[in-house]
């Protein structure tokens, strides 16, 4: 069937996260379990310059490996794959109130996550070694930095209907208080966890039993998507706005509408100055979005749309998800890749609400039948104003205070950031177009 000509009624949505982050742990700690778990493995704490490289993840080579390395029976030494996972489990495991969690280490993604589970991140380097005391200052104290190491992790939660927030966020306050408390079962020595500034928090939104959206929702999140990013990234730590990490990870999903100029002719502001638009018009960019039809033999809508927002991977909202075949057993979701990764409960819980409720308004205009979009912006130059936003997606007085006072926050700390501007002046001496 057709996504497209099924009923768009606003349905319960489910969502889950991925929290990317660093564990530390003391040398008898990661001692205790190789000789657990892995005899025949000895710890390499001196890895050289020359080592180094060889360490790094297949998928990320541009990420120096920063953690000990294991040699068995004097071969070649490997790095970690999944030991530090069992110290961070451990620490869960030893608090009653958190949820059951498991381990997956393999390179592909589990097809459904039925509990949270802890996975290795090579995304994530571990602490270089002169900011690893400075960083865990709480774990290490007084005691030597060099019995210390640390490693990247993701901790990913199972599906949550999106009624089931309060329990959400109770599994997820036990669950990181005990990666935090750093005492293990098996060991009185410590380790402790933290989302450092190259860490992410992700939030996969979709439908409890996974099936595809409606091709009209994706057009309507699509626009919004579009239009809002500059007002959605004021609201993130500055980390999450610009650097290299950014720069290779958030791609911005205007990427594909962007044109330097190129495209269309200069015109004039209301203050009289003459551009050109950086990016394609909006009225175009409707055409290409709404206008989307699935194509004998081609490509279907979907595929046009997901190509037009996120052809790849690495961009800050995640559309790809949405194509994933029936037959993979995996969820159909959109990622909200761009927040920053932090232990904050409170924190957690208001960005999965504003993506549920971005969501939730994209299919309030799809279920309203809006054709060329419910968004109030229509050319670049209406006033894209993220209280506009707000207000289309419902959100309580209470919850627009918060995001005030943390976007206020942010713009103290980063008092230089921009976003990319919508159009260039035109040179003086620019030829008018033939």
């Amino acid at each position: 069937m057709d996504p497209s000509s099924t009923t768009t009624e606003i349905p319960l949505l489910s969502f889950g996260i991925e929290l990317e982050g660093v564990i530390a742990f003391h040398e008898n700690v990661i001692r205790d379990h190789l000789m657990r778990h892995r005899p025949g493995y000895r710890l390499v704490k001196e890895v050289s310059e020359k080592l180094e490289p060889s360490l790094r993840s297949p998928r990320y080579k541009q990420i120096r490996y920063n953690s000990w390395a294991l040699e068995k029976h004097s071969g070649k030494p490997l790095p970690y794959s999944e030991e530090p996972l069992y110290i961070a489990r451990s620490l869960v495991c030893s608090n009653a109130e958190a949820p059951d969690i498991n381990i997956h280490s393999g390179d592909n993604k589990l097809a459904k996550f039925k509990s949270w589970y802890l996975s290795p991140e090579p995304n994530v380097p571990g602490i270089a070694r002169l900011q690893l005391q400075n960083t865990f200052a709480r774990c290490i104290g007084a005691m030597n930095e060099d019995c210390w190491d640390s490693w990247g992790m993701e901790i990913i939660s199972p599906p949550y209907r999106a009624n089931q927030i309060p329990s959400f966020q109770k599994d997820f306050m036990a669950l990181t208080n005990s990666l935090q408390n750093g005492n293990t079962k098996n060991c009185s020595s410590f380790a402790g966890f933290k989302a450092t500034d190259s860490c992410g928090l992700h939030v996969h939104i979709g439908l409890p039993d996974g099936s595809e959206w409606p091709v009209t929702v994706v057009k309507h999140l699509a626009y919004l998507t579009l239009v809002y990013e500059d007002t959605i990234n004021a609201l993130l730590h500055p980390c999450r706005r610009s650097g290299d990490h950014v720069n290779a990870e958030l791609k911005s999903n205007r990427e594909n509408i962007y044109t330097a100029g190129c495209e269309d002719d200069p015109f004039e502001l209301p203050d009289g100055r003459r551009v050109r638009g950086n990016y394609r018009a909006l009225s175009r960019v409707r055409a290409d979005i709404y206008g989307a039809q699935d194509t004998f033999g081609g490509r279907t809508a979907l595929e046009k749309i997901v190509s037009l927002l996120s052809p790849n991977r690495g961009y800050r909202i995640a559309f790809r998800p949405l194509l994933r075949p029936e037959a993979s057993g995996r969820a159909r979701t959109v990622e909200f890749r761009q927040y920053a990764g932090t232990l904050d409960h409170a924190e957690v819980r208001s960005w999965v609400e504003f993506c549920l409720k971005l969501v939730r308004l994209a299919w309030r205009y799809a279920d309203e039948g809006k054709q060329e979009g419910g968004c109030l912006v229509q050319n670049w130059m209406d006033p894209i104003n993220i209280e506009d936003l707000w207000e289309e997606m419902g959100m309580s007085e209470e919850e627009k205070r918060s995001w005030r006072e943390r976007r206020n926050r942010y713009a103290d700390i980063a008092r230089d950031w921009e976003p990319d501007p919508l159009w260039e002046e035109c040179n003086e001496d620019e030829p008018e177009s033939w």
